[in-house]
């Protein structure tokens, strides 16, 4: 893993904290089968959060981070529907769930992916979202904010500036080959507000590579924001939509999953993730990319969450 460059003194301490905090994991089981972290649900009252932070999303010019020819209100003739659309992204656990938006420069257009809360001040994305494609080294965006719970025209928690980024090295570095990119096409934004306590935030179950079969039988969900129409001229707004599968394919070898998918451009870096009951979901991956109707998850496994913490414990302050 590395960690951007430059840090102040002040980032350094933030830096130390956020070590430690994801070190220390509130581990719900660990074993050799599996590492599980803990989720949670809103502390405090989300409508009094709301009341002190929210506010009104202003954009104009605004795309998708990978652009296509889809768009969710002119769909092809017999293509599925997204299952649902959450429209109350106050309500727990659609407020994980937010717009990652990022600008390549002060004055460029702003470009937006999805991303998932997955601990109070970490959301979980695709690594493509948040670094451009600059040779010998991939480089943060200079302007990446994260809007949980984006609904229309609002952001009902604010717009979260990004403290830091931790991705891993074979990404950052083009050390991953071409077949291999997608399996460590994943990143973790550290977020300057620790909003996941008023949002909620899922847990993740890392498992094992080679024990796919708990999870195969599983039904997955994939929530993110994907492109939507202007409802008024000059006026862009943010659609939350929800799909499910049954049909996962695990590639134990590559540590990827794939679907037949919608493929919906600003689903990049929208969690998957199943649910065990109505309080208690775990992401399992992040949707990169499709490749025709197939979508492509970089799933995330054990192994990725014990080379994740390994990362961050060799970063010096």
């Amino acid at each position: 893993m590395v960690l951007a460059a430059g840090k102040t003194e002040m980032q350094k301490i933030l830096e130390e904290a956020i070590k430690n905090q994801l070190i220390g994991f509130k581990i719900h089981q660990e074993d050799s089968l599996r590492k599980s972290t803990y989720w949670s649900t809103p502390e405090t009252s989300i409508e009094s959060k709301v009341a002190e932070i929210g506010s009104t999303l202003l954009y104009k010019e605004i795309a998708s981070i990978k652009a296509s020819v889809k768009n969710i209100s002119k769909k092809k003739e017999n293509e599925p529907e997204l299952i649902k659309r959450h429209t109350n992204t106050l309500l727990y656990p659609f407020s994980v769930h937010g717009v990652v938006l990022i600008k390549e420069s002060e004055n460029g257009v702003a470009k937006w992916g999805s991303g998932t809360m997955i601990a109070p001040s970490f959301v979980l994305t695709a690594a493509h979202n948040v670094f451009d494609e600059q040779k010998p080294t991939r480089e943060r965006y200079p302007y990446i904010r994260f809007i949980p719970g984006a609904n229309e025209d609002k952001a009902p928690f604010g717009e979260i500036e990004v403290e830091d980024i931790f991705a891993p090295e074979e990404y950052i570095n083009y050390k991953a080959g071409e077949g291999d990119i997608d399996s460590h096409d994943y990143a973790l934004l550290i977020l300057k507000t620790p909003i996941g306590k008023f949002t909620g935030y899922l847990g993740v179950d890392a498992v094992a590579a080679e024990q796919k079969k708990l999870l195969e039988w599983r039904e997955m969900y994939v929530v993110g924001y994907p492109q939507v129409e202007l409802k008024e001229e000059n006026k862009f707004h943010f659609e939350q939509w929800e799909e499910k599968e049954r049909n996962f394919e695990f590639d134990e070898k590559n540590g990827m999953i794939q679907y037949q998918s919608n493929a919906y451009p600003g689903l990049d870096g929208s969690g998957v993730f199943y649910k065990k009951n109505r309080d208690v979901s775990y992401i399992v991956g992040v949707y990169i990319r499709n490749n025709g109707d197939v979508g492509k998850i970089c799933w995330i496994t054990k192994e990725k969450i014990i080379s994740l913490d390994r990362g961050i414990s060799k970063q010096k302050v």
